[in-house]
């Protein structure tokens, strides 16, 4: 048997097993849920790491808040 042969056969065996485990993933794997409705979402807290920014904070903070306004409606 070649080199070339062996190779080949490595390569279907190794693809075989990754084929086997994708499958197996797929079927034993638990499903996503639907999303729940939009009055049941969890509040969320933005998180702005800020050192010496007393000149910045106020833009950086208003930006912020004006772009989640309009999808809290």
């Amino acid at each position: 048997m070649g080199l070339t042969s062996r190779l080949l056969s490595i390569a279907s065996i190794a693809l075989f097993y990754l084929l086997g485990v994708q499958v197996l993933n797929f079927f034993s794997l638990k499903k996503l849920g639907r999303f729940p409705g939009r009055k049941d979402y969890p509040f969320v807290s933005i998180l702005v790491p800020a050192r010496n920014e007393e000149r910045n904070i106020e833009k950086c903070i208003t930006s912020l808040y004006s772009r989640i306004t309009p999808t809290l409606k």
